[in-house]
């Protein structure tokens, strides 16, 4: 079940294809099922068809950051700039 994180293999110059779970692993992996709704605890594997919530995919996205910052090369800063506050304006 475990596939890719980032750029596929067939795209050129895109960096390296890390191991790590596709997304509907990771739904699997964190204890996500399918039982008529998307629920925490017992069911099935959730329907590839299946519509989740922005919140799932971002919760994805922020683990996903973080397995690769935490698997970033020794010499290698990963920098989060901050926008300035009028940019929400």
């Amino acid at each position: 079940m475990v596939e890719h994180l980032g750029s596929h293999e067939s795209f050129v110059d895109a960096g390296s294809v890390r191991p790590g779970p596709t997304y509907a692993d990771w739904l699997w992996l964190s204890g996500y099922r399918w039982n008529g709704a998307i629920v925490c605890g017992e069911g099935d594997p959730i329907p590839d068809d299946t519509y989740t919530p922005r919140s799932l995919l971002g919760r994805y996205l922020h683990w996903c950051f973080d397995y690769i910052c935490a698997s970033v090369p020794e010499g290698i800063v990963v920098v989060m700039p901050r926008c300035p506050e009028s940019t929400y304006d």
